[in-house]
């Protein structure tokens, strides 16, 4: 009976590694080729990127989303993973790796009805106020409360000001943008599950990336793209998204786990995979409504958490305590 059980063991995980391997191959079909690149594009088609350490930050944390500024790096922790009150966002100097500051950004606008985000996108957006030379701060993937529990459906987008006093940082709650998860029509166009914000600064546009899935983690079906005018602070401090406010909408071939994403010269960019399930870096034209180029960098490091454009660099951080910033190259 035992060696019986054994044989009908090995059978059932030799087929399963059979239908795994299979799968695999299916979902890569898909992503051979996007044709050919303008030419001030800034990745390489049929190129191996090259990986190059950058820069060491000391008293690295292991961090979510980031965006860059002028010559500053602004990282941001997993804000529901840690405790209350201590800082989880720190501003680095990209020209030295001297750590600048480091503060709290608090979440709680009205307690009873957003929670702490997670950070998973992290961009600076257009106006600024007076308090602040930095423009407004865009934190995404906050999941909403409902009834005191977490609810994952509802959850949008924090904006905070960065109130400067002699070289420290107040961040302070001015605005938040959340989907109306009533509208029907709007939750069909964005999706049912947690949405993934970036702000378009050309354009004052604000895109939504989400599975048409009923998890963050179906990579089935492709994604949903959603753009809405940018609010401004004048439409005031709770700003509930509509199907009415859609200005466009279209879909992309699927990825498996969104991570971080940022604009730059009508491309949005933006990274997916887990610890070891394929991980790339994609760029969207949002003229074309096309994805352009893939990096895959499937083999190299861990959890992807940030990518940015900063003096020419492309520049990217892996999760991790100790995390070089990397330099991404033509080989």
């Amino acid at each position: 009976m035992i060696r019986c059980n054994y044989k009908i063991f090995i059978f059932l995980f030799s087929l399963f590694f059979l239908l795994s391997c299979q799968g695999e191959e299916n979902y890569s079909v898909r992503f051979e080729d996007y044709g050919a690149l303008p030419d001030n594009h800034l990745f390489f088609k049929n190129e191996s990127p090259k990986f190059s350490e950058y820069l060491i930050f000391n008293n690295w944390r292991n961090s979510q989303g980031g965006a860059i500024y002028g010559d500053i790096l602004l990282n941001v922790l997993a804000c529901d993973e840690i405790e209350d009150g201590i800082d989880n966002a720190f501003m680095w100097d990209l020209k030295t790796g001297e750590k600048l500051a480091s503060f709290n950004l608090g979440f709680e606008f009205e307690a009873t009805k957003y929670y702490k985000p997670h950070a998973n996108v992290v961009c600076f957006g257009v106006e600024k106020t007076e308090k602040s030379k930095f423009p407004l701060l865009y934190v995404g993937q906050t999941y909403g409360l409902l009834y005191g529990q977490i609810d994952y459906k509802s959850g949008g987008i924090i904006v905070y000001e960065l109130q400067e006093n002699s070289g420290s940082y107040t961040p302070n709650v001015v605005q938040i943008i959340r989907p109306d998860i009533t509208d029907d029509l709007l939750m069909q166009a964005m999706g049912p599950f947690i949405h993934n914000y970036v702000v378009d600064t050309d354009n004052k546009m604000l895109y939504s990336f989400n599975f048409e899935g009923e998890s963050f983690w179906d990579a089935t079906m492709d994604i949903l793209v959603v753009s809405f005018k940018l609010p401004k602070l004048s439409d005031g401090k709770e700003v509930v998204l509509t199907n009415e406010k859609i200005v466009d909408k279209f879909t992309i071939p699927m990825a498996y786990c969104m991570q971080t994403m940022f604009y730059d010269k009508g491309f949005i960019y933006f990274m997916n995979g887990s610890h070891t399930n394929h991980k790339w870096i994609r760029s969207l034209n949002l003229e074309s409504k096309k994805i352009e180029s893939k990096i895959d960098f499937t083999e190299i490091g861990g959890e992807p958490q940030f990518c940015g454009y900063w003096k020419g660099k492309f520049l990217m951080y892996f999760a991790g305590d100790w995390a070089p910033l990397f330099e991404i190259r033509k080989n």
